[in-house]
């Protein structure tokens, strides 16, 4: 067992303890929501946080060393009560019980700590990851590269295709931000431990509990491939269980999400076209929202300017037909809600990037994601082999 790291205890900047930074920004938190993990902690005599790598609703993430096994680790400490915990614990349960795979992120382990009060908080302890495909993307100029684009798209279908036909999983939240790259070495993590040592991140203190501040990876090297990960509203795919769940990202939602039909792996098929489509563009297809928000209406809308109406069966089997009538369509699929349909919102306008032949392969391959009835669009499976995806750089 190695001994565990000595951290820094001085050199770092002392923020304002009346600002509120990182997880304190959100409107509902509370000191006993978040677990106040100290660099240099070390949780179950194990495993000991080296820097924090940032946070979100649900979670902190952090970098880790393994004092048993001698590896750096990402260390995700939830919040107390988290809702998704059950399923992203027996989502990576059936991860362990088929083979490896270089596309999904493992989990090595899990544990409970004790928080404030009667506060309780579950650990991952997961394979760490370099930075995610909206970073890169950012890196990447916005995917100026047509070929490195289309090669990430294949690895992130092929995640799903690992996903669906081998672990049985519905992901249920595809987004740019949850799919990671893979490293062939630790240089990042000695690069992010030493940076934290040589240069101490800031942080807040407020009484006893410290509040630090995330350090963000500036190295991309030893990069592997995309690997998926936050498996936090995965469902079952092989269960009797009919999901009307409200999931994903609200401009990816599909069309069984907002109607509520029941849904199984279409609906990432779905989640995958619209999020490559937005990375591929750099602008998201639909902008579902009103000057107040959200719009359900706007989103249907829009659908059907870039689809068609939806088709009769289809709408027969929505859960709340008298609602979906009244609101959005008739029996017949025509549109019937107060915001009119938008003329110009075709595929083809929307597509700035490509032309001629190559830009009308892409739309085919988007259209084999976005389609109403789930059973119409493809597989992960057959995305994989789909032509545009696999075009062979001339030489």
């Amino acid at each position: 067992m190695s001994p565990p790291r000595i951290p820094a205890t001085s050199g770092f900047t002392s923020l304002d303890a009346s600002e509120k930074i990182e997880e304190e920004s959100f409107p509902w938190y509370s000191p006993s929501t978040f677990y106040p993990v100290r660099i240099g902690e070390v949780f179950r005599t194990r495993y000991q946080a080296l820097a924090k790598l940032g946070y979100g609703s649900s979670a902190t993430v952090w970098l880790g060393r393994d004092l048993v096994e001698h590896r750096y680790v990402a260390l995700k400490v939830c919040v107390r009560d988290y809702p998704s915990i059950l399923r992203e614990k027996s989502a990576y349960e059936r991860l362990r019980s088929v083979r490896d795979s270089p596309f999904v992120q493992k989990c090595w382990d899990t544990f409970k700590i004790d928080g404030i009060g009667d506060a309780s908080h579950e650990c991952l302890v997961l394979e760490p990851l370099s930075i995610s495909l909206a970073a890169l993307g950012a890196r990447m100029r916005g995917w100026a590269d047509i070929p490195s684009f289309r090669a990430t798209a294949r690895q992130v279908v092929e995640a799903l295709r690992f996903l669906h036909e081998e672990a049985h999983l519905i992901h249920c939240d595809l987004r740019k931000e949850n799919f990671l790259c893979g490293v062939s070495k630790d240089r990042v993590f000695r690069e992010i431990e030493e940076h934290e040592n040589r240069e101490p991140s800031p942080r807040k203190i407020d009484g006893d509990r410290v509040i630090h501040t995330s350090r963000h990876i500036t190295i991309i090297a030893d990069l592997t491939g995309v690997v998926l990960s936050d498996l936090g509203e995965a469902r079952a795919g092989d269960t009797p269980d009919v999901y009307y769940d409200d999931i994903q990202p609200f401009p990816y939602r599909a069309p069984e999400v907002i109607l509520e039909v029941p849904f199984s792996y279409p609906v990432d098929i779905w989640n995958v076209g619209v999020m490559l489509w937005h990375m591929f563009e750099r602008k998201p297809l639909f902008h579902p929202y009103l000057p107040d928000g959200e719009a359900q209406m706007v989103h249907l809308a829009e659908m059907v300017a870039v689809m068609g109406p939806p088709p009769p069966a289809f709408l027969s089997r929505v859960r709340s037909p008298t609602y979906v009538r009244w609101n959005y369509f008739d029996a017949s699929g025509k549109w019937t809600g107060v915001i009119p349909v938008p003329s110009d919102m075709s595929l083809e306008s929307r597509e700035t990037r490509l032309a001629g032949e190559e830009q009308a392969e892409f739309l085919r391959f988007i259209r084999r994601c976005l389609q109403w009835e789930p059973e119409k669009r493809a597989t992960a499976a057959e995305l994989c082999q789909d032509p545009w995806l696999n075009v062979t750089a001339p030489s």
